[in-house]
């Protein structure tokens, strides 16, 4: 089993470790980390290492003195390389004993406070086939409890051999595995319960890496004088750049395809595109208060279907005019029961295709139908002459109702043709034949003996009903109607009039009860409203208003109904304010700098308040881009 030991900063980033762990073909990885890692700073790093580990079979090893890391580390199942039996208050924890591949030392000093590696092999990995480790933290000098490095030569080669047990174990039960003469000794501690902080020297090989970028880059440049003016001070984490130097024998000759070339070319790159960022990119977001105005006046109002447009003169808006008719009809039972001898009726539609002349026909003219049974009209009617539309001869028709000549069922027969019964007797044929009635319903009613009849209650409850609902349907139609509309003090319809197919004390099983209700008013747009309320203050000066700032009552409100116009006062109270030209104050503020915008808003008297906001942090004018200009204004 091959091991591979990544020493971490704590500057360094997780993205960074978690790839160096995802690169390496060892099966077991030491992590050692600092008291503080940034790359370990919050447990979702632990959550992705314990996924990645998992996917490629990997035991991950901890080695920190911060115990809230180690405490994590044993939550994902990660081994912890403490001396300690217990963790956290305690806590029973698999005990981890290891071993690197060398000699043990049999005489372990239980007193020894720290451990450490000496090196004393030269160019070897920490792994096998593995490459460089993160650098851990500073040199060991500063830090009691490290694990120290013989400059001498790099990191050995290193095998870590673990035994998991939930009991103690000494160190002479640890296997010895078969090496090589060259090893490391390991001393272990038990002494305190505190785990050790770890930190690694550099090593002289760290050196030499820095002493080669540099190297690099001088062969980039072609020679040393030309880095050591580009760049003075260099070490392995920056490059600071310094460009106000001229250079005495030109730019140096650069190949942009090679990998040096490359990189010194992106660095510039950056650098230009910063200089133009911070050349261009620049915004002014400007915040405007407006003077407010006290309100409290009144005005008087007509509104008309009439009125097309909005007058401040003579203080019309237009309106919009709603007559609405509702009709409904309802069926009832009837609930009276006696004997009676009624007779059926019905109505049919009398024609007169005669001639262009009237014919009157008397209350009680006889009509006969085809099957014999005699009816008589109830009132007197006149049937209106021919007439002729697009070359057609239209007969003239007039409806009325008939009442059955005798009592019983055998009248409440089926709609047909009927004729008028005189013109037979007169042996007037030609009138006979044109003179004619058809019924559109059976005739209805006709009984003698015991029946249901219409009580007054029946009438007077089915009358009450239909009343109640109309005035109900005549209302919600006008509502639906004005949607979006204001209407003021709705008016209640009024019912024109309620009939019923049977009256008090007539023999029927049920009675239809019709009724119609009337309803007129005046709408018109609050829109309207507040654009004559504007139109009227501007009048006296520039002001703008807001619906929601304005408090208004309606009062002495009349509706013509012979001139459909609605008339009434509205009582105003709240604010309006002054009227900013954004357009001139942008013009006016381009290429000002702090205080000339604050001398320049200070002059203006329909401003309240305002503050101007430049941004990035380095902005000091106002951009003359005017896209760039922002308004933004608070009432």
């Amino acid at each position: 089993m091959s091991t591979k030991i990544i020493n971490i900063l704590k500057d360094d980033k997780f993205e960074e470790v978690l790839d160096l762990f995802t690169e390496t073909s060892a099966d077991e990885v030491v992590l050692v980390l600092p008291k503080k890692s940034q790359a370990f700073n919050s447990e979702s790093s632990f959550a992705a290492l314990a996924i990645e580990a998992s996917k490629q079979n990997k035991e991950v090893l901890v080695l920190t003195s911060n115990s809230e890391i180690n405490e994590l580390a044993l939550q994902y199942n990660f081994t912890v390389l403490t001396a300690n039996k217990s963790f956290n208050g305690g806590r029973t924890r698999q005990e981890v004993e290891t071993r690197l591949v060398a000699d043990v030392d049999d005489d372990i000093d239980n007193e020894d406070d720290s451990f450490e590696i000496d090196d004393d092999r030269e160019g070897k990995e920490s792994t096998e086939g593995e490459g460089d480790d993160v650098v851990a933290s500073d040199s060991s000098e500063s830090n009691p409890d490290s694990i120290s490095h013989d400059n001498s030569g790099e990191q050995p080669m290193v095998e870590l051999v673990k035994a998991t047990t939930k009991k103690n174990r000494a160190m002479a039960d640890i296997i010895r595995p078969q090496i090589d003469d060259e090893a490391v000794t390991v001393k272990i501690s038990k002494k305190t319960e505190q785990a050790a902080r770890v930190g690694i020297r550099k090593t002289k090989d760290q050196k030499a890496v820095d002493k080669s970028i540099i190297d690099d880059i001088q062969d980039v440049w072609g020679s040393r004088s030309k880095v050591d003016d580009i760049f003075p001070s260099f070490s392995k984490k920056s490059i600071n750049f310094n460009l106000s130097k001229n250079f005495k024998s030109g730019w140096p000759k650069l190949d942009l395809l090679s990998k040096k070339g490359t990189t010194v070319f992106g660095i510039l790159s950056i650098v230009i595109l910063a200089i133009v960022v911070y050349i261009t990119v620049g915004s002014a977001d400007i915040f405007i208060k407006p003077k407010a105005h006290t309100l409290d006046f009144s005005l008087k109002i007509f509104t008309s279907d009439k009125f097309s447009t909005v007058d401040s003169v003579s203080k019309k808006i237009p309106g919009q005019l709603f007559s609405i008719d509702k009709k409904i009809d309802q069926a009832f039972q009837a609930t009276g029961e006696r004997d009676v001898a009624q007779k059926s009726r019905g109505k049919i539609t009398v024609y007169n295709n005669y001639g262009t002349t009237p014919q009157t026909l008397i209350a009680t003219t006889r009509f006969e139908s085809n099957s014999g049974f005699i009816f008589r009209t109830l009132k007197t009617i006149i049937v209106p002459g021919t007439k002729v539309q697009n070359g057609e001869i239209i007969p003239g028709s007039i409806e009325v109702e008939v009442i059955a000549d005798k009592a019983g069922n055998a009248y409440n027969i089926e709609p047909g043709k009927f004729f008028i019964l005189a013109f037979k007797e007169k042996g007037d044929l030609d009138r006979y034949g044109k003179f004619y009635g058809l019924s559109k319903e059976p005739m209805k009613g006709g009984i003698v003996g015991k029946a249901k009849i219409v009580t007054e209650k029946d009438y007077m409850d089915a009358k009450k009903v239909v009343e109640e609902r109309i005035l109900d349907e005549a209302a919600s139609e006008l509502e639906n109607q004005s949607a979006g509309l204001k209407i003021l003090n709705v008016p209640s319809p009024v019912i024109k009039e309620v009939t019923s197919t049977a009256q008090i004390d007539e023999a029927v099983d049920s009675f239809t009860v019709s009724g119609m209700a009337h309803v007129e008013i005046v709408g018109f747009k609050e829109a309207d409203l507040y654009e004559l309320i504007g139109k009227f203050l501007n009048s006296a000066g520039s002001f703008k208003i807001f619906p929601d700032k304005l408090q208004i009552d309606f009062k002495d409100i009349v509706f013509d109904k012979d001139q459909k116009v609605l008339e009434f006062t509205i009582f105003v109270k709240g604010s309006a304010y002054s009227v900013i030209d954004e357009q001139k104050m942008v013009t006016d503020l381009i290429g000002k700098d702090e205080k000339q915008i604050r001398d320049y808003l200070k002059d203006i008297e329909d401003i309240s308040s305002a503050r101007v906001l430049l941004s990035p942090f380095w902005v000091y004018k106002v951009p003359t881009n005017k896209d760039k200009i922002k308004f933004e204004f608070e009432y």
